[in-house]
This record gives C-alpha cells, structure tokens and sequence, in this order.
C-alpha cells in the first residue's frame, strides 16, 4: 500500500479501527499489598465488564466488517489479517501473516515501493489515503483503497501501521471506462469530436505562419446505400474497418476523429495544403481498397474537405465550417476527391443560408408563382401544351433564379413540400382554363426525387385531380432519368400506377443523367424530352446531331414521342423538323410566362381553330 498523496483519515474510518490494534495501558489499581475497599471492587469489576464489552464489539467489528482489516509491524511485515482482507486478496490469515507488504503488490509497482516510502507511511502522524494497484493471490491486478494510521504509543514509538482497505475494481473501471467515453467514439475508438476540438485548439496555440496545420473533412460517398441495402449493422462494421484504415494512416502527431455518422475529422499538425493533399490521396487510396462485410465486396470512395490555419480559420470552429464547405465543393465536382477551401465557399455557405431562411417563408408570403412555357407540335406549329416552371420573387432576396433556389429546396427537406404546391397550382390554373372555355390543353410538372419516390404518389395526384375536377390525361409529370434509376424497380411500379390513371409521363433533360436501355423500354412512358445542351449546337457539332438522331430513332422504335428543350433559332427548328422530332418548346417559340399571358396563346389556339 504505497501512499500517494496523504490526506487526513476520515473520522468514520478511523472510528471503525479496532480498538484491539490500539495500544493502551491502565494503571495498576493500588499496591499489590494493599486491601482493596469495597467501593473500588465495585468499580473495579464494572471497569472490567465495559472492557470486556468493548473488546467482543472490536471482535466483531474485526471478524465482520466489510472493510480489509490489516496490521503491519515496523518493518511492514503483516502482523493482523482479518476475514475481510482474505476475501479482497485471496490469502488467508496464516498465509498473510508475517508477509511483507510487497506480496500483495504487483512487479510494476513493487519496484517503485522503497524502504524510504515505507518509512515515510510509518512515521506519518494521523492518518493518510492512497488508492494502489494491488495483486490478488491469483495473479489478478486490484484497485484498492487504503485508509493507514500510524500505530504511535504514548512514548511516541511508533509500531506499526494499520490499515483498512477496500477494493474499489468496480468503480475505478467504470470511471475509466467513462473518461474513455468523454473522449472517444464508442463504435469506432477513434476520438470524438470534442477531443478533438481540445487538441485541435491546443495545437493552434502552438502553430504559426511557418508551422501551419490544416484539418480535414472526410465523409464517405453514397454510404447510406449500403445502410438501405444490407443494413445497419453492416453499415457499423464497415465503419469499424475503415476507422482502423484512418488511424493506420495517421502520423504519429496526427489525430483523428468521428464526427458522427459517416463523418471523419483530421488534425494533421504542420501541415501545409500541398503536404495534406499528398497525405490524403494516400488515405483515399487506402479506403477506396475492397471490404469483406456479411460476404459482400464493398468498395468506399470519400470526399475530402480541408482547411488551413491561419488562412482560411484561426480557432477550430471556424476551421471545421471552412473544411465542411469544402468537402461539398468536392461533392459538386463528382465525388471521390479532395478540395482546398476557397474564400468564394463562404459566400456561397452564406447565400444558401439565406435561400434557406428565405424559402421557409416563401409559400406563406405567397411570394410562389408558375410560369408556363408553351410546347408546339413541329410542323404544324400547333400548341400542344404548356410546362409549368415554378419562379420565385422574394420580398427580402428579390427575384432568384430556380437554378439556385432549387438545389437548395432539395438540400433543406422543402422540395416536397414546394413540388406538391406546384402541382396543386398547376391543377388550379387547369381549372380555371376549364371553367373560361379554353379547349384543354395539357400542362407538364417536374416531380422531384423526393415527390416520385413517395408511396402514395398516386393517390395523392388522384386526390388532387378530383379536388379541382381536371381530367387525368390533361396532366404531365416530368422526371430525370437519375431520379427514374435510382430505384427503378420501385420506379416501375409508380410508373405503372401513374400510367393506370391515365396520367402522361415522360423523361427529363433526357441524355444528361444514368439510364438503362434495359429498364427504358420496361417503363411505361410517354415521351422523352432530348435536353438543350445537344440541341444548342446540332447545327455545328456533328456529335450533338448524332445523338439527338439516334434519341428520334430509339424513341419512335420505343413508341414514344420526343420533344426538343431550348428551341432558339429557326435552323435548330428546321434541322430537328426534318429529322421528325414530334415537338419542342424554347425562346423561338415562346418564352415562359405567368398565367395570365399563357391565356393569350389558348385564345389564339382557339381563333386559328375557328
């Protein structure tokens, strides 16, 4: 029981010391040839009797205490063992008894247990605390805790020390176990983010323009598929290797963490951009190689952000905005990459925030508004219909362009909420052209990802269909081919649904995204709409005419209808006419526009009709 710091003994310990370990001496009563008096027999015999008392409740309190109970000599040899000492250290009282104190102490701490730290424990006055590593009889380590008194006669001669002891494994285990988890990722081992944060902030104090150090943003691509596909747990484990793989990478000054989800912080110390960019090629490279989960080879690409100090941050808050802004400037340029922050990421985390803000209020301001293209047959210049194309002029931001603000409906979660008011406006104005007279016409709507993969898309475009009274063939539903194929089996089945109310559907900015010829011809489509980047030039470029040809071909092979998006010269007009494309709609033949002026084109519809 080596002291560590001393500390004075508690008053409930040093009562529950036996009184049998206290040194005492008592005067004799009188002259051994003296007559005793009565009165002092009297006393005499109930002195005797408390003694007695006193002493069977220090043997109990000896044979039952919970506490170890030890006395050692001066040369710290075990002079007492009680019953309790035998249960925490495995040795009995005959096999305890005359040990030196280096018996119950393991070879790590033995050594360090001089003759001069013994002393020091004898000769301290009252009491001291330490907590130990103790070896148990069968080779186990203990944490023990030790409350010692010196044993001091009324000569002031020390002789001996007693003890009492309890072991506190349990509880010592469990507070490390809890410091272990204030400071690391229960599932992967890796240090948690506010570790992190302190030694990210420690290593910043001691950085400088010629010791800079730079932090990294790591999040796995595309890691929810393998959540969706083979489940949690095996999201878990593969989390697991590929922590072990972050760590293996690591130098030796560098520290890593787990953000949370498929998320990774790197500290790399006197770090320079270009010396992080190499050190994170080698990472990708060593995450990127195959992983064995449940029987399945997974291969991981990640995007990487990273930030410097002091350039781009000088505390770790800021430093971590500034790598997470640029890890998704390395999502936006195709994933499986690493990007620098750039001050202009800044700006534009700070527009999308305001976009954000804004477009939570935009329906109830009413500040919404469809625009309607009109779409004309090829040939006959007949109208065919109009695209809904949703605008947006906000009281704070003023007018913002769908390219913008749409992205950022998707990001934040509004995008559903923002496509089902579109629809139901389009279905509105359909009505209202109804109950004028207008001859009806079809208008198309771009359904999102999030609207299409919905599981009661078609009861609610059914729902919506009859709340405002229009006929099912009068409405289009517009989707990409990336969000056709990110489930295609589940997008046959809504295809096959939307198809059973005898809603159009057709393919958007077809040519543009991922799409299976294979599934193409099983989706129950109508029309395919070739996008403006291949008809912008198919009067010049020769590539961009021999794929909008073979798109004509494949889709009259396929039954369906084709129409040409960004229709602005009157050669793309006759190329695309004479190639037999069916429609087109673009500036040439009428820009989008609200729906009052929409009405204007209905109404000469109907006059050419007459």
């Amino acid at each position: 029981m080596p002291p560590m710091e001393p500390d004075v003994l508690p008053p409930e310990y040093a009562a529950a010391l036996p009184a049998r370990l206290v040194p005492s001496q008592r005067a004799q009563a009188g002259d051994p040839g003296t007559a005793e008096p009565a009165h002092a027999a009297g006393l005499r015999h109930t002195d005797e009797s408390e003694l007695l008392a006193a002493r069977q409740r220090s043997q109990l309190l000896w044979e039952q205490s919970a506490l170890g109970m030890v006395e050692w000599d001066e040369g710290f040899r075990v002079r007492e063992w009680n019953p309790a000492a035998e249960r925490i250290f495995g040795y009995t009282r005959d096999e305890a008894l005359g040990q030196h104190a280096h018996f119950i102490l393991p070879d790590t701490v033995r050594n360090s247990v001089s003759r001069e730290v013994l002393d020091i424990l004898l000769a301290q006055q009252g009491g001291s605390y330490s907590l130990n590593a103790n070896l148990h009889r069968d080779g186990r380590v203990i944490q023990c805790e030790w409350f010692n008194t010196s044993l001091v006669d009324e000569n002031g001669q020390t002789l001996g020390v007693t003890s009492l002891v309890q072991d506190v494994s349990e509880r010592e285990a469990a507070q490390t176990h809890n410091r272990y988890l204030a400071e690391h990722d229960e599932l992967t081992g890796l240090y948690n983010r506010k570790y992190l944060s302190h030694r990210a902030e420690h290593a910043i104090s001691l950085a400088s323009a010629q010791q800079p150090l730079a932090l990294a943003f790591i999040d796995l691509d595309n890691f929810k598929h393998v959540n969706d596909t083979l489940g949690h747990s095996a999201g878990d484990r593969l989390l697991c290797l590929l922590a072990a793989r972050i760590g293996a990478q690591l130098r030796a000054h560098d520290c890593a963490a787990r953000q949370g989800g498929d998320e990774f912080i790197l500290l790399l110390p006197d770090t320079t951009l270009p010396l992080a960019g190499a050190l994170l090629d080698e990472l990708a490279a060593a995450l990127a190689a195959p992983c064995h989960i449940d029987g399945h080879e997974i291969c991981v690409t990640v995007s990487i952000g990273v930030a410097c100090y002091p350039q781009d941050g000088e505390d770790f808050d800021t430093l971590l905005r500034s790598a997470d802004m640029a890890m998704y400037d390395a999502k936006r340029d195709g994933k499986n990459t690493w990007r620098g922050f750039r001050a202009p990421l800044r700006d534009r985390a700070s527009r999308q925030m305001l976009l954000e803000s804004a477009l939570h209020r935009a329906l109830a301001r009413d500040e919404l508004s469809l625009h309607y293209q009109p779409q004309f047959a090829l040939g006959s210049q007949q109208l065919l219909g109009f695209e809904a194309l949703l605008r947006w002029h906000s009281e704070d931001l003023g007018t913002v362009s769908p390219v913008e603000f749409i992205p950022v409906a998707e990001s934040c979660g509004l995008i559903a909420m923002i496509g089902d008011w579109v629809l139901q406006e389009a279905l509105r104005q359909l009505s209202r052209w109804q109950a004028a007279g207008f001859a009806p016409v079809p208008v198309a709507v771009n359904l999102s990802a999030a609207q299409f993969l919905q599981s009661d898309l078609a009861e609610r475009i059914a729902r919506a269909l009859d709340a405002h009274a229009v006929d099912a063939a009068l409405l289009e539903l517009e989707l990409t081919e990336s969000v056709a194929m990110q489930r295609p089996e589940e997008a046959l089945e809504q295809l096959a649904a939307l198809h059973a109310l005898g809603i159009r559907v057709s393919i958007d900015d077809f040519g543009t995204g991922y799409s299976s010829l294979s599934y193409l011809k099983r989706f129950r489509l109508d029309r395919l709409k070739i996008d403006r980047s291949f008809v912008a030039d198919i009067v010049e470029d020769h590539e961009d005419r021999a794929i909008v040809e073979a798109v004509i071909r494949m889709a009259g092979a396929l039954g369906l209808k084709t129409l040409a998006e960004g229709l602005e010269t009157p050669e793309q007009l006759a190329w695309l006419t004479a190639q037999g494309c069916d429609a087109a709609q673009g500036y040439l033949l009428g820009r989008p526009a609200p729906a009052g002026e929409a009405t204007a084109w209905l109404r000469a519809q109907a006059v050419a009709t007459t």
